[in-house]
């Protein structure tokens, strides 16, 4: 969608999955388009274990194609701007409030749900405070200390773009650097956001070497990482310390490759590693009907049978066998999951 901007007309969204690799062959794919709706859309991910899969994102008015050509959704370059600017909405919140909104802010309660916002004074109770001082309680420079985050700058690229502080490019360094900065650091709840020192690469008295870093960082392919380094910390958000000069300090720098290796990998419309569900390692479950224990020995397993995968049949039942161990006790049974609705379970 066109941040902040209303579409003249609705638009196609395509999107891609490449499912995890598996050894040296690449996974399964699948592809599917949506047509937005008040410039919003939505696509339903896969079901997929690991850290791997590819998603590739793009829009396109499909009013401009012209007839007999084939539209291209994804292209392998970072020189062309993308057809329309999109981005993932998360279902939570971005940026959180300050810390001191949280200790004399109460969640509403469920039967004021209704006026939740012209009720907030009638639940506001004050909490016990407390305060939180480091070792010596004293601003550092903040390039003199590691670096407090180092990002893959595709990651942070990304990371800018859904949380609204940047469009689908990069415009220059300065915006690069400031945008990723306050997405994961800023508290963007407060009126004043921390200001931002960016660099290229490592800081350097030779303003050759500085033009010419900053100009390859106006390509994806040549940013390696992205480090911050700040003093701001959350809990000292809204205290007097953090008021007008008492800002925190945060700087950034973009590192590239070293000449001449470049990134492997980048597109003129969204791509991103998706996370997905942890890979399930094998539950040890004996069959003693195989091999016995040895005389003597005895079996004290405390969880008996554990299945992260069950899957019910049609009656929305699932039979399961297990041996027990060498006590007699009396078992406990818990299951939890999630219908295919997105209920979910919970039995014990």
């Amino acid at each position: 969608m066109e941040d902040g901007e209303q579409l003249e007309r609705e638009v196609r969204v395509h999107g891609e999955f490449v499912l995890p690799i598996k050894g040296n062959t690449v996974g399964d794919a699948m592809q599917g388009d949506a047509t937005t709706k008040d410039g919003q859309f939505r696509i339903m991910a896969p079901r997929y274990q690991g850290n791997n899969c590819l998603f590739f994102l793009s829009a396109s008015d499909t009013t401009k194609w012209k007839e007999g050509e084939e539209h291209s959704w994804i292209e392998q370059t970072d020189k062309k701007l993308p057809e329309y600017y999109v981005r993932l909405s998360f279902p939570y919140p971005r940026f959180v409030k300050p810390y001191d909104f949280y200790m004399t802010h109460l969640l509403p309660d469920d039967e004021k749900e209704e006026n939740a916002a012209t009720d907030l004074e009638y639940r506001q109770q004050t909490m016990r405070q407390l305060t939180v001082y480091d070792k010596k309680g004293i601003r550092r420079n903040d390039i003199d200390v590691p670096p407090a985050l180092r990002i893959d700058a595709y990651e942070a690229y990304n990371h800018a773009i859904d949380a609204g502080l940047i469009d689908g490019w990069i415009p220059n360094a300065d915006d690069l650097g400031t945008s990723v900065a306050h997405s994961y650091i800023a508290d963007m709840g407060v009126n004043e956001t921390p200001a931002c020192n960016v660099f290229c690469g490592i800081p350097s008295a030779d303003p050759e070497l500085s033009m010419k870093m900053e100009h390859k960082v106006f390509s994806l392919a040549n940013l390696d990482s992205v480090y911050i380094f700040t003093d701001y910390a959350p809990r000292k958000e809204g205290s007097e310390g953090y008021l007008r000069s008492g800002l925190p300090n945060m700087s950034v720098s973009l590192r590239c490759y070293p000449d001449p290796s470049k990134r492997r990998g980048v597109f003129r419309d969204r791509f991103l590693r998706l996370p997905g569900f942890a890979s399930p390692f094998e539950f040890y479950s004996p069959d003693y009907s195989k091999q016995r224990l040895p005389e003597g020995q005895k079996d004290y397993r405390r969880t008996l049978y554990w299945n992260p995968n069950l899957e019910l049949d049609e009656n929305g039942e699932a039979h399961v066998t297990f041996y027990n161990n060498s006590r007699t006790t009396q078992i406990s049974v818990e299951a939890e999951g999630q219908a295919s609705d997105g209920t979910l379970l919970w039995n014990k």
